[in-house]
Order: C-alpha cells, then sequence, then structure tokens
C-alpha cells in the first residue's frame, strides 16, 4: 500500500511539472516567433532589391544581374555587394518594398571588399527606412541571425540561422552563417535580434550546403569613415 501511494505521489508529482513547463515552453516559442515576426515586418522596408543591366526602365529591360541592398542613414543612401554592380549594364535600378522602381546612381565603389554604395535618383521623402549598423567585432559563434534578400527571384525572401564561425577569405575576414542563402541574396542585411546590421552577405560556398560569408558590419562602417573612392 506504500508502495502505491508513493507511485501516486511520484505521478501527481511529474503531472505537476509538466503542466507548469509545458505553458512555459509554449509561451518561449511564441515569444520567439513574435521576436521574428517583428524583426521582419520592420526591416523588410529597409531592403531593396538592385538590378543592372540596360533600358531598366522601358518595356524591353535587359537585366544582367540583381540582388538585395538595404538603406543606412536619412539621406537615401544604399549599400550592395560590388558583384552585382560589376555584372555589367550602363543602369541601375532599385525596387522599394513598396514596388516603386527607381533609378540609381552609384556613389562609391570597393571591389576589393565587395562593397558598393548607391543612391537614388528622385523623391524618396518617406519612402527611406535606414537600418543600424551593427558591431560585428561582438558577434559571437551561436547568435541568431535573419537574412531579408531576393533569393531565385523570390523577393523579400527571410530567412534565419546562426553564426556559424568567422573564416579568413583572400586574407578578408568573414562571417559564416547557416542562413540558407541563394542566388538573388547578395547584397542582403544580416540581421541580429536587435534589428541591427552585423553582415552583407556575399556568397555562398559551392558545392555545399548552408555555408554562407557575409562581410562584416564594421567594414561596412570603416568604408564611410574612410571616404571610399568615388565614381
Amino acid at each position: 500500500m506504500k508502495r502505491i501511494r508513493q507511485g501516486l505521489l511520484f505521478f501527481v508529482f511529474i503531472v505537476s511539472i509538466a503542466l507548469v513547463v509545458q505553458p512555459a515552453i509554449s509561451e518561449a516559442k511564441d515569444f520567439h516567433s513574435k521576436i521574428f515576426a517583428d524583426l521582419a515586418r520592420e526591416a523588410k522596408k529597409s531592403v531593396v532589391y538592385v538590378f543592372v543591366g540596360a533600358n531598366l526602365f522601358s518595356d524591353s529591360p535587359v537585366i544582367t544581374g540583381a540582388g538585395a541592398g538595404f538603406f543606412v542613414g536619412d539621406d537615401g543612401l544604399i549599400v550592395t555587394a560590388d558583384h552585382i554592380i560589376k555584372a555589367g549594364g550602363t543602369e541601375v535600378g532599385v525596387t522599394l518594398f513598396t514596388k516603386e522602381k527607381f533609378k540609381a546612381k552609384i556613389v562609391a565603389r570597393r571591389s576589393d571588399i565587395d562593397l558598393a554604395i548607391l543612391k537614388i535618383e528622385g523623391d524618396t521623402k518617406g519612402k527611406v527606412y535606414p537600418l543600424k549598423l551593427g558591431d560585428s567585432d561582438k558577434v559571437e559563434d551561436g547568435d541568431i541571425v535573419m537574412a531579408i534578400g531576393h533569393p531565385m527571384s523570390f523577393l523579400w525572401s527571410i530567412t534565419v540561422g546562426v553564426i556559424s564561425g568567422r573564416r579568413m577569405n583572400e586574407e578578408k575576414e568573414y562571417l559564416q552563417t547557416d542562413t540558407a542563402i541563394n542566388f538573388g541574396n547578395s547584397g542582403s542585411p544580416l540581421l541580429n535580434l536587435e534589428g541591427e546590421v552585423i553582415g552583407i552577405v556575399s556568397g555562398i560556398a559551392q558545392g555545399a550546403q548552408n555555408i554562407s560569408l557575409a562581410i562584416p558590419s564594421n567594414v561596412v562602417r570603416d568604408m564611410f569613415d574612410q571616404g571610399p573612392d568615388r565614381k
């Protein structure tokens, strides 16, 4: 009888823990889900679709390269990956989240670090939502990150992953991430959970899965501070 009573007490104890823990787990999942949803909703407005080529605003555009970019600062400057611009063409265009299209000019290029800065030509009052550059030196392995871009022409797509490490490639440091990255993600901002840009998507490891490289945000900050060569 004593054993039965002990067994019943143990069962009640386990059930009590389950009743307490399960709602907590559910609340934690809802909390993190809301963080991602809120972050994506706000950051999407800051991301643009960048395309280069010829006759871009005609009925027969010729697009030679495309990717993503994002606003930094209230003056409408856009950071993107230089290899998008390097694809060639006589014109650069930008599509905002509102689907409005604008011509853009190249303000600066640094092919050695795969960065370019653009500026929209036209009235963008009330349409610029800049992202804040975070401190990439504070990024740690395992940090959760989000990328917003246009993989395979699926515009303004959200992918989430973690920082996998730091890697050197051609004497340059990159942030490695397992965030799903595909063609069209180049120039996408890599965001931390505070909504700060800690990296700019530059490329993927050919022949591998879930190995992508991003330029640290402090490299972008240095480019602005040093006064890059202007075009």
